[in-house]
């Protein structure tokens, strides 16, 4: 059984009072792994890598970190905070709103079950989304409802 795993980064994988305690350097030009993964919480990171032991999972990134970043990328930002699996890939750009890209990725690749975890409402796919907030990012009661779900 394939169980795919969507999933975005702000709001999940940080949240504001992560993002409050980093210090301030400016956003100009390239940006090295490590200033890119300050953004990510470990902790949190490591909510997804029991998410995907407990169900087998494969995850899809389908966070606006894939604007301007290549899949390669966006494995070391996660491997380098605790990621221990590998992303198979990214939802597809242009086809309206998030929920709207995971259809379509959905479309043109096979998964017997999936879970979203997302902030933002327009992710959401009836029965399939879990979502977490800025103010507090993803939860172990997020990941568990994301384990019941590929589980079912």
């Amino acid at each position: 059984m394939k169980k795919i795993l969507f999933l975005d980064f702000d709001g999940v994988l940080n949240y504001t009072e992560f993002l409050s305690n980093l210090p301030r350097r400016p956003i100009i030009g390239a940006q090295s792994i490590e200033w890119w993964t300050e953004c990510l919480d470990p902790s949190r990171v490591e909510l997804v890598n029991e998410i995907v032991e407990k169900t087998g999972a494969q995850v899809v990134v389908s966070s606006s970190w894939r604007h301007g970043h290549q899949p390669i990328a966006l494995q070391a930002f996660l491997e380098h905070v605790g990621f221990r699996y590998q992303i198979i890939g990214v939802t597809p750009r242009g086809y309206g709103d998030r929920c709207d890209e995971i259809r379509q990725w959905l479309k043109q690749n096979d998964a017997d079950q999936f879970v979203i975890l997302d902030d933002d409402d327009d992710a959401e796919i009836d029965g399939h989304f879990v979502q977490t907030n800025m103010k507090t990012g993803l939860t172990p009661e997020h990941a568990k409802a994301a384990i019941e779900i590929l589980n079912a």
